[in-house]
């Protein structure tokens, strides 16, 4: 058995109301976990995610750079599983926020979480926070 004790974690849910999307981050000794939970109409969905401190400051970095307008600076030539951060926007009423999405090489594993800047502003604090 493995025991990890986090540092800090916290829930994050899509924003949209009929999506009930989760993503649960836990801040380790060794990084960061991200476990997105999809609970679709037939059944649950769960893809668990290790990030290194490095990989953690740069899925934080990047939803930063997004938040301030820039573009994110999505890895693309690297070999998958792959978090890709980029600017999402709603319709009625106008909204606007950032996407995190996996790239796994299965379209039928992928996943997008959708979050406002709100939310997206305090995952990039915690995702820093793995540094510490």
């Amino acid at each position: 058995m493995n025991v990890i004790h986090t540092t800090k974690s916290a829930i994050y849910r899509s924003w949209e109301e009929y999506d009930k999307t989760t993503l649960i981050v836990a801040i380790t000794e060794d990084g960061a976990s991200l476990h997105h939970i999809d609970s679709n109409y037939t059944n649950a969905e769960s893809t668990l995610l290790q990030l290194s401190v490095p990989q953690a400051l740069d899925v934080a970095e990047r939803i930063q750079r997004v938040l301030r307008g820039e573009p994110p600076k999505n890895p693309i030539d690297q070999p998958a599983p792959q978090l890709f951060v980029a600017p999402i926007t709603d319709g009625d009423p106008y909204r606007e926020g950032v996407r995190v999405s996996l790239s796994n090489g299965n379209w039928m594993r992928d996943f997008n979480f959708n979050m406002t800047t709100e939310t997206a502003q305090a995952l990039a604090k915690l995702l820093q926070s793995a540094q510490k």
